[in-house]
């Protein structure tokens, strides 16, 4: 992983940035070594970018219900054998989670585990980014899931599209597809307003939802560098027994990365209200982080 110049820091703060930093170069070393291996050549001198992940999630709901979770992620980087691929381990759905806007914005329930591998075949076309995705689940019987995702990004100061199209299919789930447009507006560099709108079919099921929602992010820069704030708000809608609203969340995310590509965290509050408790809202808070070596 290639690793940016930090803040001065001493005692154990200090000791822990060289902790990561010597993992790093050996995870680095590791990767370098298999990528020779499997390409039987050096071909590049592109910097590996191998990265693991390590998550931690707590969240506590009014009631007192206790929520955690631990997940990792690894991003297997081979420059010199690959060219437009991405070889992934991980202890949870990547795919999956990055289909929910609001797992993305407003983290507040833990992961579903999912232990598996996964490829990632990357491809430009013209301006669209297309990948394919395959992975497979450890579970028994193994499980295989696939997904062919077009994106791309138009830009017209100050603002900004992100459309999104993806079919997938689920050896237990079934198939299904998947249509976003984020829309962003800034015109100033201290603030922008971001807005998210999803739908999702899966066949199997016959389930159909759509989430909507505004985020308002504000960085925290006269503060502490890397530092944001995020007023969000989301409404989720499914069609069982018939479409309509199942729920709606507002949130304020305090987002901070006190050393950069080795350790961020974030704090969410949250109140939710949800249909199935006829909309009375429930308040909570979130807790996650994430360790980059």
């Amino acid at each position: 992983m290639a690793l940016t110049k930090h803040e001065s820091s001493t005692g154990t703060v200090g000791n822990l940035i060289e902790y990561n930093k010597n993992v790093s170069k050996k995870v680095d070393k590791m990767a370098d070594r298999l990528d020779l291996f499997l390409a039987r050549k050096k071909y590049t001198d592109k910097a590996n970018k191998t990265t693991i992940t390590l998550k931690f999630f707590n969240s506590l709901r009014e009631g007192g219900k206790k929520e955690s979770s631990f997940n990792f992620g690894v991003n297997l980087n081979l420059p010199n054998l690959e060219e437009r691929w991405q070889l992934r381990f991980s202890s949870y759905d990547e795919d999956e989670e990055a289909r929910d806007a609001r797992a993305v914005r407003q983290q507040v329930a833990p992961r579903e585990r999912s232990y598996g591998a996964g490829l990632a075949f990357l491809e430009d076309l013209g301006h669209v980014r297309t990948s394919f995705r395959p992975r497979i689940e450890l579970k028994d019987p193994l499980q295989t899931s696939y997904t062919l995702r077009f994106e791309s990004t138009a830009q017209a100061r100050p603002f900004k599209v992100d459309p999104r199209v993806e079919f997938f299919a689920d050896s237990e789930k079934g198939t299904g597809q998947y249509v976003s447009l984020n829309m962003e507006f800034s015109k100033r560099k201290d603030i922008s307003i971001q807005s998210f709108n999803d739908e999702q079919y899966q066949d199997s099921e016959n389930q159909f939802t759509t989430t909507h929602g505004l985020t308002i992010s504000k960085p925290l820069k006269p503060v502490q560098k890397r530092m944001s704030l995020n007023h969000t708000v989301s409404f989720f809608s499914k069609n069982h027994p018939s479409f309509h609203l199942d729920d709606f969340t507002a949130s304020i995310g305090f987002s901070h990365e006190p050393y950069k590509n080795i350790l961020k965290y974030n704090l969410t509050p949250f109140w939710k209200f949800a249909k199935e408790h006829r909309f009375k809202g429930e308040v909570g808070m979130s807790f996650e982080v994430d360790v980059i070596f």
